[in-house]
């Protein structure tokens, strides 16, 4: 019917949790006026990256509404607003946030590998505010694809409500050309755009071997439901 969404079941689709999956539609049978549209949605509302045309990004996104059973994971905080990136190299980096479930289940961060395999681990790590670190994993940077968002996943990484925590990020392995960077968004524009820890005064810039940056580091994190 005109102007009228419409429900599409799908029987026993299986997905991994904060995987990125694409909807594709298309038609083989339309030409002329026996067609039909589909409608968009702004840019500028949307979080999602842009939906694509033969391919080719476009400046919209498809609406659309998902429906599945409940998830078991509950993002916290969003900071996904990004507009730049810094290289890990030799440094380390670390963006706090404040507690607001008992269990951190995993984080996402976008990474940018400038189109090539990089080799070296990079180590992400819970710590507490006196530095003790709560929980650590490492990330492979050969297995990362650029510009994309790498989920992180933590084994009952236990936390407190209400407390402050830092995720700590560095590596001991790149240099030159063999090097990862990490997606950034303007402190200001973040705080803007601002879901999880109540509001945005308890948002602060990202450090760079503890010096406080104008930045925040892109990253959402998820707990338990």
């Amino acid at each position: 019917r005109d102007n009228k969404w419409k429900s599409i079941a799908l029987d026993d689709v299986k997905l991994d949790l904060l995987k990125q999956y694409t909807i594709k539609i298309y038609s083989g049978d339309f030409r002329g006026d026996n067609n039909v549209a589909v409608y968009t949605n702004n840019m500028n509302f949307s979080k999602l990256p842009a939906a694509k045309m033969n391919g080719i990004p476009q400046e919209y996104v498809l609406a659309v509404k998902l429906y599945g059973e409940s998830a078991r994971l509950e993002r916290l905080c969003n900071l996904s607003k990004i507009d730049g990136y810094v290289d890990i190299q030799d440094y380390t980096f670390q963006q706090s946030f404040i507690a607001t479930k008992d269990e951190i289940a995993a984080i996402r961060l976008c990474f940018g590998t400038y189109n090539r395999k990089n080799e070296g681990m990079i180590y992400v790590e819970i710590c507490d505010e006196s530095g003790n670190i709560v929980q650590e994993t490492k990330v492979d940077a050969s297995e990362l694809k650029d510009n994309n968002w790498e989920t992180v996943w933590f084994d009952e990484c236990k936390v407190t409500v209400g407390k402050r925590y830092n995720i700590r990020l560095y590596s001991n392995d790149f240099s030159g050309d063999n090097n990862v960077a990490i997606y950034t968004g303007t402190l200001s524009e973040m705080k803007k755009d601002f879901t999880g820890q109540n509001n945005a005064d308890g948002l602060l810039g990202a450090e760079k071997d503890g010096v406080s940056q104008e930045y925040a580091l892109g990253v959402e994190i998820y707990g338990n439901r």
